[in-house]
């Protein structure tokens, strides 16, 4: 399996990655940024309560694939506050972890918009009022200035543009 880094940077254009220091031959902006919740089944009675992070160390959580943004998120969130995250499950789908999540198999990470789970209009997930975590996960574009013409001018100005 090759990986990004080790194929190198210098042969893209464009990159889009979260915030890397990696990309020093790169100027960069914003794409997005999204806060990020603390989720769990919306039938547990511990989404009624205000909470901290210390108040879930003993809770099962459900977590993307170990390589993803979203765990490494998580991960970083509990170590700061003293633990580390009990996972009971590791999904690489998000259909799938969200049913999970609405299942009440642990306590998953995810941005604030929630989607109908089985395409029913009840939700079955709900957001964790937690006083502590305030998670955001921001995407960056990055582009190499000597490579600003032609096409991926083009693209670079579409998406500043297309930005909301």
């Amino acid at each position: 399996k090759i990986t990004f880094s080790e194929n190198g940077d210098d042969n893209y254009d464009i990159i889009i990655d979260d915030d890397k220091d990696v990309y020093s031959n790169y100027r960069k902006f914003e794409l997005y940024s999204m806060q990020l919740h603390l989720k769990c089944s919306s039938n547990d009675p511990i989404c009624q309560n205000q909470l901290s992070m210390r108040d879930l160390c003993d809770r099962a959580f459900v977590s993307m694939d170990q390589e993803s943004n979203m765990h490494r998120i998580l991960t970083n969130a509990c170590i700061r506050k003293g633990f580390r995250p009990k996972i009971a499950a590791f999904c690489n789908d998000i259909e799938c972890y969200e049913k999970l999540v609405a299942m009440g198999m642990g306590i998953g990470i995810g941005r604030e918009r929630l989607l109908p789970v089985n395409g029913t209009d009840k939700v079955q997930i709900a957001n964790l009022n937690v006083s502590d975590f305030n998670e955001h996960y921001t995407v960056y574009v990055y582009y190499r200035e000597r490579e600003y013409f032609g096409n991926v001018k083009k693209l670079i100005d579409f998406i500043k543009e297309n930005v909301n």
